[in-house]
Parts: structure tokens; C-alpha cells; sequence
């Protein structure tokens, strides 16, 4: 089993009993892939129900993502079907810029991100891009050209497309109710030395961006100084957690003394999520979830 594979181990897997692989052309595959993680979740085509979740650690840093996601592939009963109604890849990598669709020209999609990164792209990278059609732009990334490749020889049926996660996390947060009392919404997203930060006031998009950091103080820096450059004052803002955050940790901590109105933010709007799902963290999956809700 892919638990017992060292470079690879199995940390969340969820399914609902109706769930059946042989009705997956009634069903829509939604992937998320970083160095480090793997994850994917089934949703009903025909209404946004979720059926299934999985989750991956890569536990080799030295291991390249594509021999992971073999590994993975070559043990699972459904992944690699070739029914499915569509198929979406959603990479978590830290470089991308958005794009107003006005100044978007796709011939300088390489050097809008030269401007981000301060260095062009390498001979192992592709720049993609994706629309964002409540924004009104294009989220301009990079992948490992053969991770991209793998996939598309993976999956030769099924209509495959790619985009950023942070595509995913800032339309999310755009259809998340607003508390009226706050004159923005900040979503925080956690994971392994990274946090991805999205701030939006009445239905716009103030600003996202992503930092890496070591420790809480730096994490906390980074929330405030996003703040401070937007004019927003912590008693005027509604903050959501979401990702790899527990109550319990040093991250949650720090922010407390700082952001008044702190919570954990729920599901996506309008998702449906089975009985089996009850006891898991809302908070936990929300790019993975909200990548149902684009161009839908």
C-alpha cells in the first residue's frame, strides 16, 4: 500500500459511500501538487458534492515530484481512470503574478514573471496561465515542464487544464460571505513554511501574495506589514484561517494578540459535503475545495 512506500505516505483519506470509480464520467478530478504534497478530492459534475479525499506527503525532499506521483499512481485503484469528465491540476509553487486581462499580452507572459522573481525562466520551467473571470485577470505562473507533461500523458481522454493555487484560494475568498460590521476580508492559508495571504473589500481584490517564513514572529510581520501598506486596521478587518493551522500553534498564537477578529474559516459557499466529512477541519482543504468553484 502507499502508506508502507517510504518517499510517500498517505496522510488523509475520506470517501463517501456512494462513491463508485465506475461513475467517473459523472464526476470531475481535482488535483493539487507541490514538491511536498499531493492531494485530490472527487466532485459530482452534475452538482458541487464532494465524494472524496485524498492526501499525500512527499517524505523524500531529494525525490522528484513526477517519481512521486508515479509511485502514487502505480498503487491507486482510480486515480489514473481515464473516464473522468474533466481533470484539473492545481500547482502549489511559490512564484506567480496576476495580470489585468486589459494589459494581458501572452508573448510577455515569461517576462511578467521575470519582474516577480528577478530572474527568468529555467530551461526545466513552463509559464502558464489562467483566467480569473471574477478579477478580471490572469494568474501567471511556472511549472516543471515534465511534471505538466506527465500529466497530460496520463490523462489522454479526459479534458485536462491547469492553474495556480492561489487562483483557487483568491476566489474562494471572493464568494465567502463578508461580516458587514468589516470593511475587508483577509484569508490566511498555512501550510509548510509558507503563508498565502488574500485581502478583498467589497467583492474586489485588494491584493495576494505569498511569503515564506521560519518561525511565527516573521508570519506575523508579514500579516501586519500587508495590512499597514493597504491602510486597513486590524478592529476593521475580518481575518479566516485556513490550511495547516491549529488552535494550539505558535502561528495562531502570535496572531491572536494582534487581530482581534480571528477565526477559522469554513467550507466554501455553496458545497456540499457529505456525513462522512463532519468531524474534519473546514479549514483544512480549502484551496483544494474552492479549485471546484473557478469558471463554475
Amino acid at each position: 500500500m502507499i502508506a508502507d512506500i517510504q518517499t510517500v505516505a498517505s496522510v488523509v483519506a475520506i470517501h463517501d459511500d456512494h462513491f463508485d470509480p465506475q461513475n467517473a464520467g459523472a464526476m470531475e478530478l481535482l488535483l493539487e501538487v507541490s514538491p511536498t504534497r499531493f492531494r485530490f478530492c472527487v466532485f459530482e459534475a452534475a452538482q458541487p458534492r464532494c465524494l472524496g479525499l485524498e492526501d499525500y506527503a512527499i517524505t523524500n525532499p531529494l525525490e522528484e515530484t513526477q517519481a512521486a506521483l508515479t509511485r502514487i499512481y502505480e498503487e491507486h485503484r482510480f486515480l489514473g481512470l481515464q473516464t473522468w469528465k474533466n481533470v484539473r491540476v492545481s500547482f502549489n509553487m511559490p512564484h506567480f503574478t496576476l495580470i489585468p486581462n486589459d494589459y494581458f499580452r501572452k508573448e510577455y507572459t515569461e517576462s511578467y514573471l521575470q519582474l516577480v522573481r528577478g530572474h527568468g525562466v529555467s530551461a526545466t520551467e513552463q509559464v502558464l496561465s489562467h483566467e480569473l473571470p471574477m478579477v478580471q485577470a490572469r494568474n501567471v505562473f511556472t511549472v516543471n515542464s515534465t511534471v505538466r507533461e506527465w500529466f497530460l500523458n496520463t490523462y489522454t481522454l479526459p479534458t485536462i487544464g491547469f492553474m495556480h493555487q492561489t487562483s483557487a484560494l483568491i476566489d474562494g475568498t471572493l464568494r465567502q460571505p463578508t461580516p458587514q460590521q468589516s470593511k475587508a476580508t483577509v484569508s490566511l492559508y498555512f501550510e509548510e513554511d509558507f503563508i498565502t495571504i488574500v485581502v478583498a473589500q467589497a467583492a474586489k481584490l485588494l491584493i495576494c501574495n505569498k511569503f515564506a517564513y521560519k518561525d511565527a514572529a516573521d508570519m506575523v510581520y508579514f500579516v501586519l506589514f500587508t495590512l499597514e501598506t493597504l491602510h486597513l486596521k486590524p478592529n476593521d478587518i475580518a481575518v479566516c484561517l485556513y490550511g495547516e493551522i491549529t488552535p494550539y500553534s505558535d502561528d495562531y498564537q502570535s496572531l491572536q494578540r494582534f487581530l482581534p477578529h480571528l477565526t477559522f474559516g469554513k467550507n466554501p459557499v455553496n458545497l456540499q459535503l457529505p456525513a462522512v466529512f463532519e468531524d474534519f477541519p473546514e479549514h483544512r482543504y480549502f484551496s483544494l475545495y474552492s479549485t471546484y468553484l473557478i469558471n463554475h
